[in-house]
Formats: C-alpha cells, sequence, structure tokens
C-alpha cells in the first residue's frame, strides 16, 4: 500500500517545464477501518500561501481561490465530492510567499475494500490557473486477516480520531514539536479474539523497548491510538516498526519520525554517533572541542 502524501501526479507545467506554483498544493490521505467492510479516509488538502496570487487591497494582501476533491471508483464513476471557495488576507508581502504558512481544508470519505481514485483541483481565482492533483489507492487487497492499515501519528491537545486544526494527524515528515505526547494511529482487520500489537522505537539501538499491546476483540477489526511519551522519540529520524500478530500470522509495517532540529541535516540519524564520527574528521584544537560532548 502507498503512503497518502501526493507530490504531484500529472502537474501542469508552464511552457519552460517548470512546475507553476498552483501546483504546489499538498493532498493527503489518512485511513482508517470503521466497520468490517468499510474505511474512512480522512482527506487532507493544504494550500501553501505562496502557491496563490495575492493582490494589494486597502494596505493589505487578498488571494481566492476555488478548491475541489473528488473520489471516482475503479471504473471512474464519482461516488463523493467536495467544493470549497475561500480567501485569504495577509498585512504584509512576505507572508504571502511564505513558504511554511497554508490554508487547510479537510473532507471524509467512505469506501469499501475495492479501488479507488482522488481528484483534487485548486483553481486560482486571480491568474486563473489551475493545479491538478490525483491519487489512486487500492484497499482489495485488505480482505485477508489479519491486514493492516498505514500506521501514522497524531499530536496536539486531542488524542483521539476527531481530527481538527492543532492536532491534525501526520505521516512524521520533519516535525518540528511533539508536545509532551505522541500518538500512533492504527487500524486494521482481524478475526473475532486475541490479537497482539508489537511496537518498537528505534530498533536499530540496542536500548529499544517492544511495547506488547494485547487485546480480545468480538468484531472482526480494531482501531486503536497508542500513546507514547515524547522524549522516546529522541533521534533526528526515529524508525518504528509495527507487527500486528494473531495466531501464526504476522502482519508489519514500518515507519519514521523525522524531527526538525536548526542546523541538523535530516540525513543524521542519531545526533550522538554524528558526533562522534566528526572526532575522526577533525584535527587538532577543533578535534578537541568535541570531546565528552553530546546532544542537547
Amino acid at each position: 500500500m502507498t503512503l497518502g502524501y501526493l507530490h504531484g501526479q500529472n502537474s501542469a507545467r508552464s511552457r519552460k517545464g517548470k512546475i507553476n506554483n498552483v501546483d504546489k498544493f499538498g493532498l493527503t490521505i489518512f485511513p482508517k477501518v470503521i466497520s468490517v467492510d468499510s474505511i474512512r479516509v480522512f482527506t487532507l488538502l493544504e494550500v501553501p500561501f505562496y502557491s496563490i496570487q495575492f493582490i494589494k487591497k486597502n494596505k493589505k494582501f487578498l488571494a481566492s481561490y476555488n478548491l475541489a476533491v473528488s473520489l471516482q471508483n475503479d471504473d471512474g464513476k464519482e461516488v463523493g465530492h467536495m467544493i470549497w471557495s475561500d480567501s485569504i488576507i495577509v498585512d504584509s508581502y512576505q507572508e504571502t510567499r511564505s513558504i511554511t504558512k497554508s490554508k487547510k481544508h479537510a473532507h471524509t470519505f467512505t469506501v469499501t475494500k475495492k479501488k479507488y481514485k482522488i481528484i483534487a483541483e485548486l483553481l486560482d481565482n486571480d491568474t486563473r490557473k489551475k493545479g491538478n492533483r490525483q491519487y489512486r489507492f487500492d484497499y482489495s487487497n485488505l480482505k485477508k486477516t489479519p491486514s493492516i492499515l498505514e500506521p501514522y501519528f497524531i499530536s496536539g491537545q486531542t488524542k483521539d480520531w476527531n481530527f481538527k486544526e492543532g492536532s491534525l494527524p501526520s505521516y512524521g515528515k520533519r516535525l518540528k514539536s511533539l508536545g509532551e505526547e505522541l500518538g500512533i494511529c492504527l487500524s486494521g482487520f482481524i478475526k473475532k479474539g486475541k490479537y497482539d500489537i508489537l511496537v518498537e522505537i528505534n530498533y536499530q539501538n540496542e536500548e529499544s523497548i517492544i511495547d506488547t499491546i494485547s487485546n480480545t476483540s468480538k468484531k472482526e477489526f480494531f482501531e486503536k491510538i497508542i500513546l507514547f511519551d515524547s522524549n522516546r522519540f529522541n533521534l533526528v529520524n526515529n524508525k518504528i516498526r509495527i507487527k500486528l500478530v494473531q495466531g501464526r500470522k504476522i502482519r508489519t509495517k514500518e515507519l519514521v519520525l523525522s524531527i526538525y532540529k536548526p542546523g541538523v541535516s535530516q540525513f543524521v540519524y542519531d545526533i550522538d554517533l554524528g558526533i562522534k564520527q566528526m572526532r575522526y574528521l577533525l584535527k587538532g584544537d577543533k578535534r578537541k572541542m568535541f570531546k565528552g560532548k553530546n546532544k542537547t
């Protein structure tokens, strides 16, 4: 199964072959099993400020756009859609070019264990340029049990499935802060009876601990958010391995939680290890500076 984040399929390009800013909006899906044969797909669309055109108006800057998302089945028939007409007002030109600020929209679709396609389109009302996203996903392989959907993270004030601004789900790409707790959202299909979930954080580390959650279900599916203290994720790139075990059958998923640290490359897996390696590259007084140093 493929992760939900889209980088840009069928993106419209300028005459010089460059992708237009309007194509750079984000589309992410977060699935959750809600019944023995149904899956809720939380669809998150993100419009970065820099992707649309702002016009100066009364000492402020205004941008307006239309955003649409639709769901099609494997036969190409539309089975759901949502349309937004929205605008953004900011105080300064610098905000209009921000690469960190964005406007978010969400919609939920309910699907079964079949193949689908999500189509999203962003229309800039000033330039009349359009950006497009298409994403296909296949849940037909979930008919076998046990099976598990792609896990994802949830942080913020809310630790349940009622996602909202301030507690939106994420696949863990370069998070800036975690708060005191971080949840891993898990759901899948099982047979009635006992099943186990094994979670190992930073499993390449000799000090890693396997958390085992044992449950007995009267239903043929499960949905669970497992909470962890944020200090368990103490590396720049935290590798998590999850195993769903029922009887002799095991299904495994792996994901990475990347934490943004200013001045530290995302390719540095362990800061302690990075410092140790630097000792071999430096000479003289510079090498002495790293003696006894540890991460802060």
